[in-house]
């Protein structure tokens, strides 16, 4: 299984980010945080239990009809999407670290590390000079056209 978790606060990005994404790939695993607090419960738990915390974490974006949880299943995090708001440029050593244990915990595919995508407002405080580190593969500014 391959699970695509996304740090966003507004429902409604994450159901365009959710519809976006599983037109490009149906089977994806969508998953949602809408407090940071929660990613990093659900961190504690991989650092204890490992890859099968990947089916426990976070919830479903509304419209999700997906109910399958196969905890025996082999799984990966493809794909991190965090808003700038609560995980992002202000935070990049915590970013830096998450995105490590994921390294660490073997929970990427063994050929390709997870990908971290940002989103943000294109506001004059946003620095995107700060995101152009090698774990960062990009940055979709808000809002966006599906």
């Amino acid at each position: 299984m391959k699970y695509v978790y996304l740090l966003e606060k507004d429902p409604k990005f994450r159901k365009d980010l959710f519809d976006s994404l599983i037109s490009i790939n149906p089977n994806l695993k969508v998953r949602y945080f809408s407090e940071l607090e929660s990613f990093a419960q659900w961190i504690q738990r991989l650092m204890k239990d490992g890859p099968t915390a990947l089916h426990y974490g976070g919830f479903k974006v509304e419209g999700d009809p997906d109910q399958t949880l196969d905890p025996q299943a082999e799984a990966t995090l493809d794909l991190l999407i965090c808003s700038d708001e609560m995980l992002g440029s202000q935070k990049l050593d915590l970013l830096r670290k998450t995105y490590e244990l994921f390294i660490r915990k073997a929970i990427c595919p063994p050929e390709q590390n997870t990908s971290i995508v940002v989103t943000a407002f294109d506001d004059p405080d946003f620095k995107i000079k700060k995101l152009e580190l090698n774990f960062v593969n990009n940055v979709i500014f808000k809002p966006f056209d599906p």
